[in-house]
């Protein structure tokens, strides 16, 4: 009898976060922690018998800094026994709830026992520390443990063929590293890293922020420093789709402070000498190397300043079929993979026109990557409206998105729909005249989730630009730009989403008041 191969888990363990992958029924995905998000904290807590990890840990560290553990690969791993809730521990005991919690997380998500993981840690972590993280993992339930570097996992989820230069910024320190992909396997020509990673940012930010509100340098054992530090990450993040954005002082422990607006522009002469610092590491590995196409991830990659600098003295970094922030867990799973996953499209792909009319493109079950196309007659004309749906009955299937098109009565089109083999779906359709309208889509379970999002920044917009109607020119240009933005956001992670939707229906209320109260012009984003 043929047996099942149990699942699998890829791991990423950051200073900041740590991730575990999955493999679903259709695709490759993050698994959703007991908090419902896709990161954990990395921190682990200790308080009367028991053990807290992520969020509830994160909690105890800003009150009480003695009774938890902080950054994990910067001390994670460390051969000597750690102090922590007023006595000493082995650092595999200290590792191990965080990994029994990312396991039971992974098993929730399949419904399934996960026994198998693939853990990414940086280049050149030392033998007998990988040893640490092994018996940790298997201490929390993983019975078998293996390990890929991190700029080989991050070439692995970009699911195509050739030489990459990665830059990884994590949360302590960022690596440049040289990695060719070939037949979905990888080996690591060259590394080099420099120390310097999201934390120095954020405090450099918390630094300038606290010299707005305080003349005094707040000690970094001050609980309003913790907290300065978190409000700094959570700006810097929010700042890397909107040019400004608010701080409230009060939340920080600064009680007399008023509301203030931070904006990019004033944050970049900050960042500036640590993104300077880490392009002149880059520069020569990447001429030496015969000037490779260049792959953003980790969390400190989605700064503006250091994507505009990489494009003008390295390339354009090429995109990810995933979040930079994912790369890692969910290259670490396919690392163990024998082929790429999914290798089966999970369910038939169609469409459903205007008309009601379903029309099968991809049937279910066909190898990936797959492509297809079928030609239509238009019928009627005008403005219109093509739905891609997946599912057995694709009158009722499930809804991928939407394609907006203008055509003539009568007029052929081609609709081609391809799937590549991380369920990122391409969906297009052209005639005669040329390409009439192409989307991204993601298939999957959270499929829904991303056409709800589509959906949200349509609604957002309309109401946007019914808003529009009774500003003034200087607000109507800053509502643009927000506009403008609506579109990043949808292809974010749920943490960035999330945040940057309340911000922009926070501004749009805002502009509402202001249109009703008829309060002057003033800068709003």
């Amino acid at each position: 009898m043929k047996t099942t191969k149990p699942p699998l888990a890829g791991i990423d363990l950051g200073a900041r976060y740590a991730k575990i992958a999955v493999n679903g029924e259709s695709s490759v995905r993050m698994a959703r922690n007991r908090w419902g998000g896709r990161f954990t904290s990395a921190v682990v807590a200790r308080a009367g018998k028991g053990w807290f990890v992520g969020a509830e840990a994160e909690q105890t560290f800003v009150c009480f800094p003695e009774s938890a553990w902080w950054v994990m690969m910067r001390r994670g791993g460390a051969s000597e026994d750690i102090f922590i809730g007023g006595r000493r521990w082995k650092t595999e005991e200290v590792f191990a709830p965080l990994f029994l919690s990312l396991r039971e997380d992974a098993e929730v998500e399949l419904g399934r026992v996960v026994s198998s993981c693939v853990i990414a840690l940086p280049v050149g972590f030392p033998p007998q520390r990988r040893d640490i993280i092994d018996r940790a993992a298997k201490v929390a339930g993983f019975d078998e443990v293996a390990f890929v570097d991190k700029p080989v996992a991050v070439a692995l989820s970009s699911g195509v063929d050739g030489k990459f230069f990665v830059l990884h910024v994590g949360a302590i320190s960022t690596s440049a590293s040289v990695v060719v992909v070939e037949e979905g396997k990888s080996h690591l020509l060259e590394s080099r890293s420099i120390d310097i990673g999201g934390a120095d940012f954020d405090r450099s930010l918390a630094r300038h922020l606290q010299g707005k509100v305080c003349d005094l340098r707040l000690d970094e054992r001050d609980p309003r420093w913790r907290i300065l530090l978190f409000q700094a990450e959570e700006l810097k993040e929010a700042l890397s789709f909107v040019e400004k954005a608010s701080w409230f002082p009060v939340a920080a422990g600064f009680p007399d402070a008023r509301e203030l607006i931070v904006s990019r522009s004033e944050i970049a002469s900050l960042y500036f000498p640590l993104v300077d610092s880490i392009l002149n590491l880059c520069e020569p590995l990447w001429q030496h190397c015969g000037r490779p196409r260049v792959i953003l991830a980790g969390g400190g990659s989605r700064l503006p300043l250091l994507k505009a600098q990489i494009a003008a003295r390295l390339s354009k970094p090429v995109p990810l079929r995933f979040p930079p922030e994912e790369a890692e867990a969910v290259g670490a799973l396919l690392s163990a993979q024998d082929s790429p996953v999914p290798c089966l499209l999970a369910s038939d792909l169609g469409i459903v026109t205007a008309g009601g009319d379903a029309a099968l493109i991809l049937k279910g079950g066909t190898k990936l990557p797959a492509k297809s196309a079928r030609r239509f007659a238009v019928i009627g004309g005008g403005r219109m409206n093509v739905r891609v749906v997946k599912g057995e009955d694709l009158a009722r299937g499930d809804i991928v998105g939407d394609l907006a098109i203008e055509a003539s009565n009568g007029e052929e089109v081609t609709v081609t729909i391809s799937v590549d083999v991380g369920g990122t779906l391409n969906a297009s359709i052209s005639s005669t005249r040329g390409l009439l309208a192409h989307e991204v889509f993601h298939l999957g379970p959270h499929a829904s989730d991303f056409y709800g999002r589509r959906e949200k920044a349509k609604a957002m917009r309309a109401k946007m630009a019914h808003l529009a109607a009774g500003l003034g020119p200087y607000q109507k240009r800053r509502l643009e730009k927000l506009l403008d933005r609506l579109k990043n956001l949808e292809d974010s992670d749920d943490r960035l989403w999330e945040r940057g939707v309340s911000l922009l229906e926070s501004l749009a209320s805002r502009l509402e008041e202001e249109k009703t109260d008829g309060s002057p012009e003033r800068d709003v984003v």
